[in-house]
């Protein structure tokens, strides 16, 4: 199994991990309220996930309930922040590999043979951005400058993430609803292990690279991870920022996010 990840922080937000037959990437997010909500709280509940999913997840058959359980002993080993997180992640064994995803972070799963690539996302995610992105663009076009029409657009995205893990909102991974909730909310695919030839996570950060800018498809984007050219996908992202520092020309509603994948080949232990 091999890992990537980067950040532009002074504390990397996300986290990866790997096993002999597991794979995740987690993405780290601030409260609203930053008061009680540092980097460094983020950073510790997105890493200590990151432990605690390797102790637990081992049988897909099983994923909800032993990704329950790791998230429960990392609320209990972080306390209750207002912290929140996506999760991509993908198990298998010799019968059955399982996918399970909330948030807005893909697993890519590539099946073996012709078959086309597989893009597993959490429907409640999908375009979850679009509405305001659009209201951003309408800004430009009208003229405001890019603040303006940034500023314009972040109310509804603010009352959207407040109303994350509530009857009327988008559900995720975080330190202070049950577990158990959270493991009910969370997308499951299920795949023949024989079938897959490869599978991988990352954040949106990484896959920003394919969703945003067509720089990449996302097995070109893994096939840089696994060859250990982490830092050429650095390089597209620089070049796209040092390009449009302010996201006027490409509207986007993050900056050098931090980026970060997780890729294995079912039935090997590199």
């Amino acid at each position: 199994m091999v890992t990537y990840t980067h950040s532009w922080k002074a504390r990397n937000q996300d986290a990866v991990i790997t096993t002999d037959r597991m794979i995740a990437a987690i993405d780290g997010c601030s409260p609203i309220s930053s008061a009680d909500g540092s980097g460094e709280r983020v950073s510790d509940f997105a890493a200590t996930f990151a432990e605690d999913l390797a102790a637990s997840v081992s049988d897909p058959g099983h994923v909800r309930g032993q990704i329950a359980t790791a998230l429960q002993n990392t609320q209990k080993r972080c306390g209750n922040h207002g912290v929140t997180a996506t999760l991509a992640l993908a198990v298998w064994d010799a019968e059955n590999l399982a996918v399970a995803v909330i948030g807005d972070s893909p697993v890519v799963v590539e099946p073996t043979g012709e078959h086309a690539t597989v893009i597993i996302t959490d429907p409640a995610y999908d375009g979850h951005e679009d509405a305001a992105l659009t209201r951003v663009r309408e800004a430009l076009d009208q003229g405001l400058p890019a603040s303006r029409a940034y500023a314009s657009a972040r109310p509804p995205l603010a009352a959207d993430r407040a109303a994350r893990n509530t009857r009327g909102g988008r559900w995720i991974i975080s330190d202070f609803t049950p577990a158990e909730d959270i493991a009910a909310r969370i997308t499951v695919r299920t795949f023949p292990t024989g079938s897959v030839s490869r599978v991988s996570a990352c954040t949106d950060g990484m896959s920003r690279i394919v969703e945003l800018l067509g720089a990449l498809t996302y097995p070109e984007l893994f096939d840089r991870v696994q060859a250990g050219a982490g830092d050429e996908l650095v390089s597209i992202i620089d070049e796209l920022e040092n390009d449009d520092p302010e996201g006027a020309k490409l509207p986007r509603f993050s900056r050098r996010d931090d980026m970060s994948a997780a890729v294995g080949v079912p039935g090997t232990t590199w």
